[in-house]
């Protein structure tokens, strides 16, 4: 039984280093929000109440280097700077899936067409 135990605190552990650091460029990017722009200055960064906050939280989010797991601190600066819904929805679903280094690591195993 002291085994499993011992496994399951080992395998938690490792994924808490593995997650460490896309967790940590998370808060970084948080941290800029919410210091140096300010609630005003991210709503503005994210389309504001315009039309145009879903295709612009949309590009922001593939340009931003963070996974699953650096999106949360990220939405949670948004939330608190009370960005609409539809914008920070569209920066979590699209920020994991086009991670600019996850593609480039899709592109040296395959084909180009194979990501497209």
């Amino acid at each position: 039984m002291s085994l499993i135990l011992v496994s399951a605190i080992t395998r938690m552990f490792q994924g808490l280093v593995v997650s460490a650091p896309t967790l940590l460029v998370g808060l970084l990017i948080a941290g800029v929000l919410r210091y140096y722009l300010g609630p005003a200055d991210t709503r503005r960064l994210f389309g504001g109440d315009s039309i145009r906050g879903l295709p612009q939280a949309w590009l922001i989010g593939m340009l931003l280097p963070v996974c699953s797991i650096g999106v949360l601190p990220i939405l949670r600066e948004l939330h608190r700077a009370r960005v609409r819904p539809g914008a920070m929805t569209a920066f979590a679903l699209s920020a994991p899936l086009f991670n600019p280094l996850s593609l480039l690591y899709g592109l040296t195993l395959s084909r180009p067409i194979v990501i497209i």
